[in-house]
């Protein structure tokens, strides 16, 4: 009879752990929506600092690293972002830009439009 509790218990032990470590891993990993958010967010850093950027410079930089190496990276992949941008002058900066990450998240802005 003791046996018998002491199988139970053991069997009902070991589910109850299978399912901590279950949930433990559903809490401390991302949703895909949230990622997508965060991504979208590091986006709007990235894009904020090239504005400053723009202000004190008077045009976009031709390469993201202008900017320093502090900006926030991609939570999917954890690479920087990439950059584009368009209307380069001949003073090496350019009137608008394109960001975007490898999962295909993109923000793009013109000379007159703000992110």
């Amino acid at each position: 009879m003791s046996r018998t509790i002491s199988k139970i218990l053991l069997g009902i032990g070991a589910w109850v752990g299978v399912l901590i470590g279950y949930l433990a891993i559903q809490m401390t990993t991302p949703s895909p929506e949230k990622t997508a958010a965060k991504c979208g967010e590091n986006m709007k850093k990235v894009a904020q600092s090239l504005e400053k950027y723009k202000q004190e410079k008077n045009g976009y930089p031709m390469r993201l690293g202008q900017l320093g190496s502090d900006l926030p990276t991609c939570p999917f992949n954890g690479e920087q972002y990439s950059y584009g941008y368009a209307g380069g002058s001949s003073s090496g900066l350019a009137s608008s830009f394109t960001i975007s990450c490898a999962t295909a998240h993109k923000l793009e802005v013109g000379s007159t439009s703000r992110p």
